[in-house]
């Protein structure tokens, strides 16, 4: 996966508030998979992104029965 991949991965949450479901099925890639590529590639790539992604995503888990975590 390159760069500019793991970025636009990094807006899908970030700009379009998709879940890691939503990205997974639009890219037709396991939800591990974008997991991986937020935790340890997107936080090595663009940092602020990276927080600014785990952030909506622990938001939005933390209030229902799911918990986001680090893979």
């Amino acid at each position: 996966m390159t760069e500019i991949e793991i970025i636009e991965i990094g807006k899908m949450v970030v700009y379009n508030g998709m879940t890691i479901r939503e990205i997974a099925e639009k890219l037709d890639i396991p939800r591990s998979k974008v997991h991986y590529t937020i935790n340890n590639k997107l936080r090595q790539i663009d940092y602020d992104m990276y927080l600014a992604a785990r952030k909506i995503l622990e938001s939005r888990y933390n209030g229902g029965r799911h918990e986001y975590k680090n893979i």
